[in-house]
């Protein structure tokens, strides 16, 4: 994720040093994304699916390369945490799986440093479409009955977006997409406590709409 950043960063003291060459435009966008996941374990035969659902405001630089498209950065500048979830286990079997802990764990996660880099190719005037990859640091937080503890990961994504631009008159553009984004799967194992878990989510991905202003200089 480190390498990421020094990339980004890199890359938007590189378009300010070039600004009299080509254009630069920075803006703000609200994106709202709902998607599906998939949870399992291998201390438990169970799986459990999820709809996920967020809204979340970001800000961006972007370069026109003059060749007929843009390249940019988009970075959301808070962390995002998810509501902490509460799982309480009884000891002995419950008929199908002997648990190996009891008591209660309560756990979450944070979306921290998410990043994304895109390009935008205009079809027409005012129709255009975008293709980014993402990076964002996911940091667990965890309370366990069993004395475990499981490490942070990496979230990477892969997102397409059909938009619209609008020239507001006003100096600013408003920008208007829809589109659907694909996340790999995330595995973590825990240490300490009575025995190794590993967490997956899978299948993560669904649909996405972004509202944007932009201003170009």
């Amino acid at each position: 994720m480190n390498k990421l950043k020094l990339l980004v960063i890199s890359g938007i003291f590189a378009i300010f040093a070039t600004v009299s060459n080509a254009q630069v435009s920075i803006g703000i966008s609200g994106t709202g994304v709902s998607m599906d996941a998939k949870g399992s374990e291998t201390t438990s035969s169970d799986t459990r699916t999820e709809t996920l659902e967020a809204v979340y405001g970001s800000i961006f630089v972007e370069y026109d390369t003059g060749n007929g498209f843009s390249i940019g950065a988009d970075i959301m500048p808070y962390s995002v945490g998810s509501n902490s979830v509460l799982n309480e286990r009884r000891s002995g079997n419950n008929g199908t799986e002997v648990h190996k802990a009891s008591g209660k764990t309560v756990a979450s996660v944070d979306i921290k440093d998410n990043i994304m880099l895109y390009a935008i190719k205009p079809l027409n005037d005012s129709v255009y479409i975008k293709a980014g990859f993402s990076q964002a640091d996911l940091i667990t937080e965890e309370t366990m009955a069993s004395s475990t503890n499981y490490p942070n990961a990496t979230l990477e994504g892969m997102h397409l977006s059909l938009g619209t631009a609008i020239d507001t008159g006003q100096g600013v553009t408003l920008r208007a997409e829809a589109g659907y984004s694909d996340y790999d799967d995330v595995s973590v194992t825990s240490d300490g406590g009575t025995g190794a878990n590993t967490v997956t989510v899978s299948e993560l991905s669904g649909p996405h709409v972004r509202i944007s202003l932009v201003k170009a200089f």
